[in-house]
């Protein structure tokens, strides 16, 4: 019954966003920003750990006005997944903008596979979304499963609307091998903090532990990584950035490899981290170990 529950009032609140006249982001998330923020304290004390980790120069006053910034940006974006189904191809290619779709196309062509990585930043979602109708290749995209299983069936229609496909992160192993080995596309979000006892890499000075699937992977199959980062504009539109990690010339011994694939990947997030603070999801305990 809670699963139903929590369905209905996001379709309610899904319906209503999508048959409002204005911008409804521009309208309710300041609001809803202040909701989170000051009232409900989602998280709050999580972020501003965060925060003052990653940018220990700041003062106490500066870390409170982006708090404020990031969970205006965090309203965006939940505005946005739940005015998904509104979108269209001529919509989102509106919306959404590429600097260098010919990266991508050009490590799609070498049939060796390709691996996208994002992080929660910007709109995580509009990525492997507009990515697809760009390109016009079909990406598999990598997700958790959600607790209430009828919310998730509804995420995943949204994110295979575009002839995407899902894969779910933890029990598809052979199955995205068999992706990439067939040179095809893999997107996943490789930002959540890893396991205590695995690897660790700098992020914003911090040792910091991540999961190495995306790395290791990286390495058996030969697939070509790309980072990709959608940054929310001022007008609200979004320009998705795609730069290339390289896999070569790498130290040896594989945990060593499998460290420096990471670490550079991880160098990337950490540019946008620091050129659009506000626009990362500080929600996440990064730093809980």
């Amino acid at each position: 019954m809670q699963n139903l529950a929590e369905y209905i009032l996001f379709q309610l609140f899904s319906l209503f966003f999508r048959l409002y006249p204005g911008n409804p982001v521009k309208t309710f998330a300041p609001a809803m920003a202040y909701l989170f923020s000051d009232i409900l304290k989602i998280r709050k004390r999580v972020v501003i750990k965060n925060l003052k980790m990653a940018f220990p120069e700041l003062s106490e006053t500066e870390i409170m006005a982006l708090v404020r910034k990031t969970y205006l940006s965090n309203a965006k974006t939940i505005i946005e997944i739940l005015t998904l189904p509104s979108l269209s191809e001529s919509r989102i290619k509106k919306r959404i903008k590429f600097s260098n779709t010919e990266l991508l196309k050009k490590k799609y062509e070498e049939n060796k596979g390709v691996m996208i990585i994002t992080a929660h930043f910007g709109n995580w979602e509009y990525a492997a979304l507009s990515s697809g109708i760009y390109t016009g290749i079909t990406h598999h995209v990598m997700v958790q499963s959600l607790r209430n299983t009828i919310l998730d069936n509804w995420l995943n229609r949204q994110r295979t609307m575009f002839n995407n496909k899902v894969v779910y992160t933890g029990i598809s192993v052979r199955e995205v091998f068999g992706i990439l080995k067939s040179g095809g596309i893999v997107a996943i979000a490789g930002d959540q903090r890893g396991p205590e006892e695995g690897i660790r890499v700098n992020l914003m000075g911090i040792p910091s532990t991540i999961h190495e699937g995306i790395a290791a992977i990286a390495l058996k199959t030969g697939a070509g990584i790309i980072m990709g980062m959608t940054v929310r504009q001022p007008d609200g539109s979004y320009i998705c950035e795609l730069q290339d990690v390289p896999t070569d010339n790498l130290p040896e011994g594989k945990t060593a490899q499998i460290t420096e694939i990471s670490q550079r990947h991880t160098n990337v997030l950490e540019q946008y981290l620091k050129k659009y603070p506000d626009q990362y999801f500080w929600m996440h305990n990064r730093w809980k170990y």
